[in-house]
């Protein structure tokens, strides 16, 4: 596909990496597995760019306690 290309690109030249969390943003990344685009995009910021460059902004009030998230984001942005 080539948004998820042009998207991987653009996590190779960036500095950071910066994913919006929301509910669906987690289901997805937790339920739908590699096939999806989200899940893809995260796993290879985190495996490109490393946890500490990744910058979680939290877009919904009930996601503030990080807890709560669950599945690849869960895991590696949790703490």
């Amino acid at each position: 596909c080539v948004c998820v290309s042009l998207c991987m690109c653009e996590t190779d030249a960036s500095s950071v990496f910066v994913v919006f969390i929301t509910s669906e943003y987690i289901r997805k990344c937790a339920d739908c597995g590699a096939e999806d685009n989200c899940h893809a995009e995260f796993s290879y910021a985190v495996q490109r760019k490393g946890v500490q460059k990744v910058v979680a902004v939290v877009m919904e009030p009930g996601l503030k306690d990080t807890t709560k998230w669950r599945g690849p984001i869960g895991l590696r942005l949790n703490g």
